[in-house]
């Protein structure tokens, strides 16, 4: 019996959450108070005050479910294949398809990484520790990018001379400056991040 009133506590904490979230996306921390997420939610001001204490921890606690989970590639774990960087690039793509999924279904309005980028302005500003929650999500990020390089290495699937600093830095950037570019124009795109990832896979190989 207190497991399932458990789980459902954590249903509408969730469902509270992503619905939050929205809303954070479309009309950033100032814009949204209270009565809107009581709106969204259809529940009483009671039942959100009885999981959160307020609009300060429901905006953090949306990010730590939503944003920042984006704004890494990927989560690797296959150590077994002879193709670690082509798989892990596929995942990367299959990560990124994910979230955008995600978002859209999220969401009432047509959602694109400008609403992403603008964002995570506003969680810089209002989300605490924001610069060491960031470091440390790009720092684990990072060591799973170097492990696979480092294997791909080991395994030929790339050139023995690969510089891995230098291509490390390059796989942080390619979903953010693409993202970031994206934002003031076409919007999100998987299709393109896939095209650029496989013209730099060949160039490791050649």
């Amino acid at each position: 019996m207190f497991a399932a009133k458990d789980n459902d506590m954590n249903a509408t904490k969730n469902f509270i959450l992503e619905k939050s979230f929205g809303l954070f996306l479309q009309k950033g921390y100032n814009g949204v108070s209270i009565r809107n997420i009581q709106e969204e939610t259809c529940l009483s001001k009671g039942a959100i005050y009885h999981h959160f204490q307020g609009k300060e921890e429901i905006f953090a606690k949306a990010m730590d479910l939503f944003f920042f989970p984006a704004l890494r590639s990927f989560h690797y774990s296959d150590d077994e294949t002879n193709t670690p960087l082509k798989n892990a690039l596929n995942e990367a793509i299959e990560h990124r398809k994910g979230h955008i999924d995600k978002l859209r279904e999220m969401t009432d309005f047509k959602v694109d990484d400008f609403y992403f980028f603008k964002l995570a302005f506003q969680v810089e500003e209002f989300y605490p520790d924001f610069k060491s929650k960031v470091e440390n999500t790009f720092s684990e990020e990072e060591n799973e990018w170097r492990e696979v390089l480092q294997m791909a290495v080991q395994k030929g699937e790339i050139r023995k001379n690969t510089d891995i600093d230098l291509t490390l830095s390059l796989l942080m950037l390619i979903p953010r400056g693409l993202g970031l570019s994206m934002a003031f124009s076409s919007g999100i795109s998987t299709d393109s991040l896939k095209e650029i990832y496989e013209k730099f896979y060949r160039t490791l190989k050649e």
